[in-house]
C-alpha cells in the first residue's frame, strides 16, 4: 500500500496540478546513533520493511510527478509523533504512551529502555506545516489581512 496506492493517488494528483504531500518517516534512515536529526539531503537506509516501503512511496510519488515534468509533490518526514488522542487514549502515539508509564512508575517499577533518542513532533504542528504547503497564497493573506 505505501508504494502502490501512493503512486497511484500521486499520477492521479500529477495529471490534475495538485499538490500531492506525502507523509514518509524517519524510518527511511538507518537510525545510527549521533546521526539524527537528520538533514533535507541526507541518504535514506532503511533497516526495516516498514522504512523500505515507505522510502520507495516516497520515490514513486516523486516519479509521478517527474514523469508528467510537474512538480507539486512533497516528501514531508516526520518521526514519532504526539498530540491529541482519540478513543484509543494514550495508546494511540509511542511518545503519549510514556505518559501511562510515568503514571504507573509512581506505584510500581517500570521497565524502560535508555537508549533510544527521538525527536517527537506534535501533530498540530505537521497540520500546520501541510495546511502552509497546501495553500501558501491563502497564508499568506490570512497573516497580512
Amino acid at each position: 500500500m505505501n508504494i502502490t496506492a501512493s503512486r497511484a493517488l500521486a499520477e492521479l494528483c500529477a495529471a490534475a496540478d495538485i499538490v500531492l504531500i506525502y507523509i514518509s518517516t524517519d524510518y527511511v534512515f538507518p537510525g545510527t546513533p549521533g546521526d539524527a536529526p537528520y538533514e533535507v539531503d541526507a541518504q535514506p537506509a532503511p533497516t526495516n520493511l516498514y522504512g523500505e516501503t515507505k522510502h520507495e512511496g516516497e520515490k514513486a510519488v516523486l516519479e509521478a510527478y517527474e514523469k508528467l515534468g510537474k512538480g507539486g509533490a512533497v516528501v514531508l518526514r516526520v518521526p514519532v509523533l504526539y498530540g491529541e488522542v482519540g478513543e484509543q487514549g494514550n495508546k494511540e502515539s509511542a511518545v503519549n504512551v510514556l505518559m501511562d508509564a510515568v503514571w504507573k512508575a509512581q506505584e510500581e517499577v517500570v521497565s524502560m529502555d535508555h537508549w533510544a533518542l527521538r525527536y517527537p513532533t506534535n501533530t498540530e504542528d505537521i497540520a500546520r506545516v501541510c495546511k502552509g504547503l497546501s495553500f501558501p497564497s491563502l497564508d499568506y493573506k490570512l497573516q497580512n489581512a
